[in-house]
């Protein structure tokens, strides 16, 4: 199981900091909670994953040997 300290000090490098997190309908007085947002991870997304999807693979099969 991954703690949530490991998995900060795992995403340091890329400069990902868990950011207080705060309900749209949440008053400043309710207690918040710390997190990330998707948007935070964008960005090294971009840079280390690969944009090439794989290709499809054909549905049909043309020939089955039988054994």
């Amino acid at each position: 199981k991954l703690s949530q300290g490991e998995l900060a000090k795992l995403l340091q490098p890329f400069q990902i900091r868990p950011r207080t997190i705060r309900n749209q309908s949440q008053s400043s007085s309710e207690p918040t909670a710390k997190g990330y947002y998707r948007a935070q991870f964008e960005g090294a997304w971009r840079a280390y994953c690969k944009r090439d999807v794989t290709p499809s693979q054909p549905r049909n099969i043309s020939h089955l040997r039988s054994v």
